[in-house]
């Protein structure tokens, strides 16, 4: 009965996949039914727009990289975030995994917690979800690393960054993040995960606070950053 249960299952799931195909999460071409990843073609799979950036951030004791350049990954994000294609965040973490088990970057994965950027309680309530927190699960989930999606949170509201200078989105995030009840960072080596990195101002209040209460070590691991500004921290 149940090797019957998993045959319909199976069978449901083929006639799905070739009605409604899947398509790849960067171009948006069906993937076709005998394909490697349902979710990544043959031609993206076979040039894959990493940005092939190193870890030479050095800045205020943070260390990091982004893995895809944004404009490959926009429309991406935006089916993720808006659209309801929360699958697309268990890909997407797992390439950024498979990237940096790949090139055995040892800064980012010695770490002790990886750490997704919060969101406002309000704006999560209303999204359903964190997008950086479902990308740190998948990423964490392949890498075996320890992940606490609620170890930092929002201590206020802010205005959405986008459209915002430098200076703008550093002042608006000031102060902006704090340890959730019972947390402790002393003495520990942290990994920040946001699927956007721009000017680093998020990255860089999120560091501020887990410095502020003791952390040894602070990284971040961008899923997209624009090319130009990607070592702009």
């Amino acid at each position: 009965m149940r090797s019957m249960r998993i045959t319909v299952s199976a069978l449901t799931r083929y006639l799905s996949d070739l009605v409604f195909p899947e398509r790849c999460v960067f171009c948006g071409m069906p993937t076709g039914l005998h394909a490697d990843s349902r979710y990544i073609c043959a031609e993206c799979k076979k040039d894959m727009p990493y940005l092939n950036s190193v870890p030479d951030i050095n800045r205020e004791q943070i260390q990091g990289i982004s893995v895809f350049e944004y404009d490959f990954v926009r429309k991406t994000i935006f089916l993720l975030k808006y659209d309801g294609y929360r699958h697309y965040a268990d890909v997407m973490g797992g390439l950024m995994a498979d990237y940096v088990l790949d090139k055995d970057i040892k800064e980012l994965l010695s770490v002790d917690i990886a750490v997704p950027v919060p969101l406002w309680r309000s704006k999560e309530k209303d999204r359903g979800f964190n997008q950086s927190a479902l990308l740190a699960e998948a990423f964490c989930k392949r890498t075996g690393m320890a992940c606490d999606e609620g170890f930092l949170v929002r201590s206020r509201n802010t205005k959405p960054q986008k459209g915002l200078g430098r200076g703008e989105r550093q002042e608006n995030l000031r102060d902006a993040f704090e340890l959730n009840d019972g947390r402790s960072a002393e003495n520990k080596s942290f990994l920040i995960i946001d699927d956007i990195f721009t000017t680093g101002a998020t990255v860089f209040e999120c560091a501020k606070t887990l410095y502020a209460e003791g952390a040894d070590r602070v990284c971040y691991l961008a899923l997209s950053s624009p090319a130009k500004r990607r070592y702009d921290i």
